[in-house]
């Protein structure tokens, strides 16, 4: 009996009956003209304050970035949307760099006050892939035009 109670949610809504799964990731990848690597984290992060994320965080050893979530409240459909952005830039290759980019999105589910971010309930839904382009887009302008804007 111990065994079905513990197979029920499974069998009644799957993996996201245990909170696992949801969308796909959806990692829009791009190629930069080589450069120090130094030099394309620097444009990397411009090109996500740019685009308004916060609190950009870099493992150069890894090759990743991460940033902070950038909180969007729409308070007369009463709905909150959160994003956070996650970079991969990968090994020079024939002077060129692979870079890939995706924007995480989660909705708060929280009915009563979608706007109190202290109850929220994120739920993640599906990655904003206009977002990840636009910033690939920014990186990409700034590494043709290496005047990059102060802090």
């Amino acid at each position: 009996m111990r065994t079905i109670a513990l197979l029920a949610p499974l069998a009644l809504g799957g993996c996201a009956a245990l909170g696992i799964g949801g969308p796909p990731e959806r990692w829009i990848d791009a190629r930069l003209p080589a450069a120090p690597r130094e030099e394309l984290w620097t444009v990397v992060r411009a090109s996500l304050h740019k685009a308004e994320f916060p609190r950009v965080e870099v493992n150069p050893v890894e090759g990743i970035a991460t940033t902070g979530w950038f909180v969007s409240g729409h308070p007369f459909a009463r709905q909150t949307f959160r994003e956070r952005a996650h970079v991969r830039l990968e090994t020079e290759e024939e002077g060129v760099v692979p870079i890939s980019l995706r924007v995480e999105r989660e909705r708060n589910t929280t009915v009563r006050s979608p706007l109190d971010l202290e109850k929220a309930k994120w739920k993640r839904i599906e990655d904003s892939v206009e977002r990840a382009q636009f910033v690939l887009y920014q990186i990409g302008a700034l590494l043709k035009n290496p005047r990059l804007p102060g802090p």
